[in-house]
């Protein structure tokens, strides 16, 4: 499948597929099927799991995604969204989006400046190296800031949040949240 140069909608059922956005904004759904997916030169390409029934595990160091025994191989993708499962998502060491959906998701950004969503359920995001943002959302969260100033938003819930090393902000949205704070670990507000 190949994308027209503008935003472009793809989605699957089984067998193996061969995806090429090329230019604009492209939102990939990920289906059963095996995917070999390149993203293209859009600067918001977005690749989902929204539709998967089994958790997925995602690295995308190594541009690879993994739901039920199915591989898919990622390159040139700015947003992943998870599944509504238990998901497991490691970063690239670069600036990644991942967006965890429903499930009680591990997260965990590596290296860049990360944005890393949990969404519904009681999730564990650790933004490791860089200056991040961290959201909980909905549920009993943990957060970890790393290395870097970061930004901590627990959200609905009663959540564990540890800005790390550096000068963070911290907010644990509503509920009766735990705030680990560290003298040698930076100054937090």
């Amino acid at each position: 499948m190949f994308g027209s140069g503008k935003r472009d909608y793809f989605e699957w059922g089984t067998g193996r597929v061969t995806v090429e956005g090329n230019g604009g904004n492209d939102v990939i759904l990920l289906g059963p099927g095996r995917g070999v997916i390149d993203g293209g030169a859009g600067k918001r390409d977005v690749v989902s799991g929204e539709n998967l029934l089994d958790p997925l595990t995602a690295n995308l160091g190594k541009g690879k995604l993994v739901a039920g025994g199915t591989s898919h191989k990622i390159t040139g993708i700015e947003f992943v969204y998870l599944t509504p499962n238990d998901d497991t998502a490691k970063g690239s060491g670069k600036r990644d989006n991942i967006y965890g959906l429903a499930g009680n998701d591990d997260i965990s950004g590596k290296g860049g400046n990360d944005r890393l969503h949990g969404d519904d359920g009681d999730d564990v995001i650790d933004g490791g190296k860089g200056s991040d943002r961290l959201f909980g959302e909905n549920g009993n969260d943990t957060l970890i800031g790393g290395d870097g100033p970061d930004i901590l938003n627990g959200g609905p819930g009663d959540d564990r949040i540890n800005g790390g090393k550096g000068a963070d902000t911290l907010d644990g949205g509503t509920g009766a949240d735990t705030f680990v704070i560290r003298d040698d670990l930076g100054i937090d507000l």
